[in-house]
Parts: structure tokens; sequence; C-alpha cells
């Protein structure tokens, strides 16, 4: 097919084709690319190649057939569902080459709670694309080692269960499995007042 500027293609594009694999043709656009949303700076270059897999409406223009006035619907009207990732009014030209690039593969992120109910696909490598933020809320000799950029060998998925304890003397945390075999004490509980004490003896 010809290339297109991304509007119009976007514009003609019927959504029951979906997903489409365009290649860019010309043009360089730095602002408001997809990547920088994450806080990271990128471009769509000549030749990149990209994956739409869907369309939603951004604004609404309206116009006036009689008087040609043109009113623009604001972000918050009621049928918005969601802001399109990339707008369509890019000024760089796609091509469709979709049926040429069935052998492209497209990274798709995932949560680790995600990738781990997929337990078809395990064993399965992958790479961290966001560390974990903040102080580890246990002690590990691996936990710093989680961070962007670090593949990881996924072999399988655990279904014991933990439980975080914390003391009561000192802000220490414990990661307890449900495989340890230690032996726990109950202490009395405190009530810190008659009504507190009447409501714990309810049902």
């Amino acid at each position: 097919m010809e290339p297109l500027s991304f509007q119009e293609y976007i514009c003609s594009l019927d959504p029951a084709t979906l997903p489409r694999i365009l290649r860019i043709c010309s043009g360089v656009y730095f602002q408001g690319s997809v990547y920088e949303i994450s806080g990271n700076e990128c471009c769509l270059s000549t030749g990149d190649l990209l994956k739409v897999t869907a369309v939603t409406l951004q604004k609404v223009i309206c116009e006036d057939v009689q008087t040609g006035q043109k009113t623009e619907l604001p972000p918050t009207f009621k049928v918005r569902r969601d802001q399109v990732r990339i707008p369509s009014t890019l000024e760089v030209d796609v091509e469709d080459v979709t049926e040429e690039s069935q052998d492209v593969h497209f990274a798709q992120p995932l949560l680790l709670s995600e990738l781990l109910g997929m337990e078809e696909v395990l064993p399965a490598q992958a790479e961290i694309l966001e560390g974990p933020h903040g102080a580890a809320i246990f002690e590990s000799s691996w936990a710093s080692r989680l961070q962007k950029g670090q593949r990881l060998q996924i072999h399988g998925c655990s279904h014991t269960w933990r439980v975080l304890a914390s003391a009561r003397s000192s802000a220490r945390r414990f990661l307890l499995s449900s495989s340890y075999q230690g032996r726990f004490r109950r202490r009395p509980r405190q009530f810190a007042g008659v009504q507190e004490l009447a409501a714990g003896l309810q049902p």
C-alpha cells in the first residue's frame, strides 16, 4: 500500500482487522512518544515497526453545517473512556506491513504475578523492565539484584503460602513459610476499654 499519514491511516482503519503492524516511512517524533509516558526519552524513526492493538476515541470535533462553527468536546465528556496512547496526529507517514511481518514478535510487559499465572509457558526467560521501589520489607541476599535489565530464568510457581509477621518490641519483620516447623504461643488479648471487650465477645 501507499504510505499514508498516521492520522489518515487511523481514520480509515477498521477496528475488526486489529492488530496491525506498521512501518514508519518518514518522520521523527520526540515529544509525546509512548515511551515518554514512562519517563524515558525515545523517538519513532524511519524503518521502526509499530504494532497497533487498539484505537480509542481521544476527542470529538463537532461542526455546525449551517454556520461552519466547530466545537471540540472536552476530555471530561461522559462517553470518553480512555486516552489514545499514541496521538494519530503524529507528523509521520506509515505503511501497513502486517501480512509480511507475521514472524515479528512484540514484547509484552507483564507483572510478575501475571507471568506466574501463565503456567503453560513456564519455564520462561524474563527481563526486569522496572525494579522494585523503596526498601525491601525483609532482608535477603538476592533482593538487591532485582534491578532493571536483569535477566531471569523462571522455572515454575510455588503455591505455598507465606505470612509476614512483625515483632511487638521492634520494627523487625519475619517472612514465615508454610513449611516452617516452629511453635507459637498465643498471647492474651489486651483491650483498651469495656466497649472494645464487649465488641470482641460478639460472634
